[in-house]
């Protein structure tokens, strides 16, 4: 009975201590584009946070072998940021910043048709969390090793606000109405 537990001891240390983690790097952007009865609008975000988790160490093993093991993102609300600010308060309370104060997403699993090669285009799937209603998403991205060892992906998440029962934000006594999709571009760049 020592030696079999012992042994499980050794294998799930192995296990734990082959997989690297990765930050996300202040180099990171996220920006919300959408569309309004008066004019095309960008909000940049800032002060996110996430990890990736590899099943090894990326510089040591074939892309063919390599697996992403985990990946998260948080975005805190109050962060995105309107050109003028005009509709910066109607947006968080879409949100219903007071409650759900950061939008998450956490990765369930990624579809990589020909590994993480660099270029590779692959598909995460996912659970993004906002205005208190968690939603699975298939965000297709590009991913891009670089020669310092990190790692990019960049892509384009097209949502409707409505399927988080958000209430798209008016201004302006309703002359001004935001339209209900929204492209969520990234290009998150990740690094031991």
């Amino acid at each position: 009975m020592k030696i079999l537990l012992t042994m499980l001891l050794a294998f799930t240390f192995s296990a734990a201590s082959s997989q690297t983690l990765y930050k996300l790097q202040p180099a990171s952007t996220i920006e919300v584009d959408g569309t309004s009865t008066m004019t095309d609008w960008t909000m940049p975000a800032s002060g996110f946070s996430g990890q990736l988790t590899w099943s090894k160490e990326p510089a040591k093993t074939t892309y063919e072998a390599l697996k992403m093991v985990s990946a998260s993102l948080s975005v805190p609300v109050r962060s995105l940021k309107g050109r003028d600010n005009t509709m910066d308060d109607k947006t968080y309370a879409a949100f219903k910043v007071e409650e759900n104060a950061e939008i998450k997403f956490v990765m369930t699993s990624v579809v990589a048709p020909r590994g993480f090669a660099h270029g590779a285009e692959l598909t995460m799937v996912g659970q993004l969390s906002m205005a208190g209603v968690s939603k699975e998403i298939r965000v297709p991205v590009v991913i891009s090793h670089h020669a310092d060892g990190s790692f990019s992906f960049a892509g384009t998440a097209n949502l409707n606000m409505t399927q988080w029962n958000m209430v798209p934000p008016t201004a302006f006594f309703d002359s001004l109405v935001v339209g209900e999709e929204v492209a969520v571009r990234v290009k998150l760049i990740f690094a031991k």
